[in-house]
């Protein structure tokens, strides 16, 4: 968090790199939970011309194909979020890092 005060920022890098595993985590159950469901519904077929054929087909299937294309993009977003969520804690650290070899060396504060 930065402080108006000084200027500093200070970030929990290792909170930052859990976040994102588990960001990553749910991501890997929705992909699992997508690919378990479209391999369902690719295995049913509606079949038949009758009135539950016809009805299946027009209330069953748009919901099917919103629900699995929603699934399919919460896993590509929940996971790009987490990879980011790493990616941050490790730029953290890199500054954290360059800042302490800095101040050890006898650096300038910025």
């Amino acid at each position: 968090m930065a402080s108006d005060e000084n200027d500093l920022v200070a970030a929990d890098i290792e909170a930052l790199k859990r976040g994102g595993v588990d960001l990553t985590r749910i991501a890997e159950t929705a992909n699992s939970i997508y690919a378990d469901l479209a391999h369902d519904c690719n295995s049913f077929a509606i079949e038949g011309d009758d009135d539950i054929a016809k009805t299946l087909r027009t209330k069953y299937e748009p919901g099917e194909k919103d629900g699995l294309e929603f699934l399919r993009m919460l896993g590509i977003n929940i996971g790009t979020d987490g990879e980011k969520v790493v990616d941050v804690g490790k730029t953290f650290d890199d500054m954290n890092e360059t800042a302490n070899s800095e101040v050890s060396k006898g650096g300038k504060k910025a």
